[in-house]
């Protein structure tokens, strides 16, 4: 049985739509189990304010068990402007039927299907069916029933990933992909166009899921339009770059073992995308940040406790990573920084880690992300020894740094300066001379 959490707010909507699934199992005689648990509050603490406020909560426990004359379903698999997707809990199914040509065990027939329902007998044997056939192949079961508790299931897992944002900045392990808005007239646009909207939005405004107001992937299409911005922005299209790499040099043991990975992998490899993906393209930052961190930490040593409570301190620290998020104080952030002996430092604070290039022959300082490796110095006070997840962690706070070293700054330094070298001897028409006018148009007086 699937238990999943929900802000009580947002109950009524929830099982609004449960009701809508259970009505026709009772109808169709399916069995089925929902129990909506008691309103209890979930204490949440902002260490960085010494703050503390309450978030009221409710549990929900649903199951539904769609068997029929010894036909069980084990999940689908959809086909959505071309491309394939698959809803299974056990990763052995998805490498089983990730590559099914929908053809039907049952009529037999080659229409083209956007759908198809695995079934299991009792007696182990299984058949991919239709959805339209399912119902007169196990003599009861409707597939179109089956069809609408996926988006179900789908839509309980978004809206339970509301209460795994973000104090410690950490972002779902399995986020189920979904259809996060209305696709009209099939525009198609490129994955890594997408994927570096979403970076620098993630970058500006943290990561949003896509059960919020403000879901990240509601502002990918306006600035997907200012083609301007984006083609200044070099930083998102570097990270949009290593993301798709990431999931392109998966094994297949890798991007099977969920459905999330697979459907990832599925866009990533078509090149091309539809608005119906957004969602789960603009997923793939928080994910890939988290994954980084991951292998980060695998590599250096085990971190212990710095220095003392109540101590300043003054440290030359490596840069690790910054996850961002929202709360009702607005955007926040915690920033991770580990230093030679491999211990962990922790900052939470409202601002992002930035550097700054001051433009040549300007008073003007552009500010840009820090990059994962850079190395800074930074002092502050220690606030707490924390431990996560079995993970030492020294909180600094009141914190101040200086940026020594950034691969991600030298470059912006060396572009800022081609550019100004190359633009440097252009005057515009204002600043020409009667004579200049004159050897540009005429070749001479």
């Amino acid at each position: 049985m699937a238990t999943y959490t929900f802000l009580t707010s947002s109950v009524k909507e929830v099982t609004s739509k449960i009701n809508r699934i259970i009505n026709k199992c009772k109808k169709q005689g399916i069995p089925y189990t929902f129990n909506v648990g008691e309103a209890y509050d979930k204490i949440i603490e902002n260490k960085e304010n010494n703050q503390r406020f309450s978030v009221n909560v409710t549990d929900i426990e649903i199951e539904v068990n769609f068997k029929f004359n010894g036909w069980t379903s084990l999940g689908a698999v959809t086909r959505k402007d071309g491309i394939v997707q698959c809803y299974f809990n056990d990763a052995a199914l998805i490498k089983q039927y990730k590559d099914t040509d929908f053809h039907c065990d049952h009529c037999h027939k080659h229409a083209h299907r956007n759908s198809v329902i695995i079934l299991e007998h009792e007696n182990g044997e299984r058949k991919v069916v239709g959805t339209s056939c399912v119902q007169e192949f196990t003599c009861g079961l409707d597939g179109n029933l089956i069809a609408s508790f996926n988006d179900l299931d789908s839509y309980l897992a978004k809206k339970d990933s509301e209460l795994g944002i973000l104090l410690q900045g950490e972002s779902l392990d399995d986020m189920p992909i979904s259809v996060f808005c209305e696709h009209v007239g099939n525009p198609v646009y490129a994955v890594k166009d997408i994927i570096a909207c979403a970076s620098r939005l993630v970058r500006i405004n943290g990561y949003e899921n896509s059960n919020s107001d403000d879901a990240t992937w509601k502002f990918i299409l306006d600035l997907y339009g200012r083609t301007s911005v984006m083609m200044d922005d070099k930083d998102a299209y570097a990270e949009a770059e290593r993301a798709i790499a990431w999931i392109a040099n998966m094994t297949e043991e890798e991007y099977t073992s969920s459905s999330y990975l697979f459907n990832l992998h599925q866009i990533i490899d078509a090149g091309l995308c539809s608005m119906r993906h957004f969602g789960i393209l603009a997923s793939i930052i928080p994910s890939y940040q988290k994954s980084e961190y991951k292998r980060i930490q695998s590599e250096r040593p085990a971190s212990n406790f710095y220095g003392n409570v109540g101590d300043k301190v003054s440290l030359t620290l490596t840069f690790t990573k910054s996850i961002s998020y929202n709360s009702q104080y607005g955007t926040g952030y915690f920033h991770f920084f580990s230093d030679e002996q491999g211990n962990i430092f922790k900052w939470s604070t409202n601002s992002p880690m930035e550097f700054g290039v001051k433009e040549p022959n300007s008073d003007y300082t552009s500010l840009h992300s820090l990059d994962q490796g850079a190395v800074v110095k930074i002092s502050g006070r220690i606030k707490a020894h924390d431990e996560y997840r079995g993970e030492k962690q020294t909180v600094i706070t009141r914190c101040k740094y200086e940026v020594i070293e950034s691969k991600e700054r030298d470059r912006k330094v060396a572009e800022m300066n081609e550019e100004y070298n190359r633009n440097k001897d252009y005057k515009c028409p204002w600043e020409k001379t009667f004579d200049d006018l004159l050897e540009h148009c005429f070749g001479g007086k």
